[in-house]
């Protein structure tokens, strides 16, 4: 081959490759669905991503699900809604009369970038939402605030295909696990989430679940795409296992709203499977730094301090500040169960734990806190939900 054909074949193929790479971006790879959770557990913010070969998708967040089109380079997934994915809000500042105002957020793109080295079908992420905030009300109704941008660092994520999830093939008479709910959704969703009454369920048999908060039976199904689909009364909800950490036995779900067999809305929340003789053990193991797990690896993680003489200190951080907040506590055993107690203004506060199980340095309980105001009546502040706290070590009371 003479040195003039090769120099024309070698321009071929790099016109064939710049084709190729522009191609790769416009036309889709193969149809899958993808599942998108924050990377620490006190976050939440989930995707689930039907992503079509016809380039179309459909996209299913915490405020509701919409459809549109997709291109995907193998790096960067960026979802173009047909309309926007939208929720209303009060201000968090005051407009010019000195009140707060609503605001509405119009999500319009989304954007799914994988991080570099990590597996396109299980890995990490950064996820990018693109769109505006509009003025509904106050001074300046109609006025548009654009946010986010494909060239923005975006939040992190774990990412995997629906083929990736663990299996869900526990799902059958005799498994008990917490974490599932029985109310409704609330509404605005957004302003609850940390608030959300969780429970322990029984499969009674494969096809029925109870709640053994208040004992009602619902009938479950178990998809052919494995989404376990619960009928209340007025509503279905469905629950599909993501991941399981088994450094601390707690997993990652999605739970969803369902509708015409299609989950509408969807969230994280964790689970976890109680384990038989679940306590805190003696005095002695109980005494501990317990780390919430909510907070951990954030610049303000959370700990109960209990001292072996029943007093102790919830200890608040801001790792940004170099600061400390202590606030004295005194702790009791109820049965197997924990509760501190602490007073503000007059109100006692109690937060009861009941343990589920540990597995290594933590430990699965059920939290809910009771206040009671000087005079008045006990209320719930915090309602039964599933949490985990982490063994950072013997506690000492501070020397005088």
């Amino acid at each position: 081959m003479t040195p003039r054909l090769l120099v024309r074949l070698a321009r071929s193929l790099a016109a064939a490759l710049v084709v190729a790479t522009l191609a790769a971006w416009a036309v889709p790879a193969a149809a899958k669905t993808m599942i998108y959770v924050p990377e620490s557990y006190g976050y939440t913010g989930s995707w689930y991503v039907v992503l079509k070969s016809d380039a179309t998708a459909r996209l299913v967040g915490e405020v509701g699900a919409k459809s549109g089109t997709y291109t995907d380079d193998g790096t960067e997934i960026l979802v173009s809604l047909n309309k926007p994915l939208s929720y209303e809000f009060m201000s968090r500042f005051l407009d010019c009369n000195g009140l707060q105002y609503t605001q509405r957020r119009d999500v319009k793109q989304v954007l799914f970038r994988r991080v570099d080295g990590t597996n396109v079908n299980k890995g990490k992420s950064r996820v990018v939402e693109i769109g505006e905030i509009v003025d509904v009300t106050g001074c300046t109704p109609g006025a548009k605030t654009a946010f986010g941008s494909v060239s923005d660092e975006g939040f992190p994520m774990l990412h995997l295909t629906t083929a990736k999830r663990e299996p869900m093939t526990d799902a059958v008479a005799g498994l008990t696990i917490a974490g599932l709910r029985e109310l409704p959704r609330p509404d605005p969703y957004y302003n609850a989430y940390f608030s959300l009454e969780a429970d322990v369920v029984t499969f009674d048999t494969d096809t029925t679940v109870h709640f053994q908060r208040s004992g009602h039976v619902v009938n479950a199904t178990l998809t052919s795409d494995q989404w376990l689909v619960l009928d209340m009364p007025t509503f279905q909800r469905g629950y599909t296992r993501v991941s399981i950490n088994t450094s601390n036995g707690i997993e990652t779900w999605l739970e969803a709203t369902f509708k015409d067999g299609k989950p509408q809305t969807v969230t994280n929340v964790m689970m976890s499977k109680p384990l038989v003789g679940a306590s805190f053990g003696t005095k002695a193991a109980t005494s501990r730094m317990w780390e919430s797990g909510l907070f951990v690896g954030s610049n303000n993680p959370f700990f109960f301090y209990l001292y072996r003489d029943f007093t102790g200190e919830r200890v608040e951080t801001d790792l940004v500040a170099a600061t400390e907040f202590h606030i004295p506590i005194t702790w009791r055993y109820e049965g197997l169960d924990v509760v501190t107690s602490r007073t503000s203004n007059g109100t006692l506060i109690e937060r009861r734990w009941t343990p589920l199980g540990r597995t290594g340095k933590s430990m699965a309980l059920m939290e809910q806190e009771v206040r009671t105001p000087s005079g008045g009546s006990p209320y719930v502040y915090i309602p039964a939900r599933l949490t985990f706290y982490i063994d950072r070590g013997a506690a000492y009371p501070p020397v005088p």
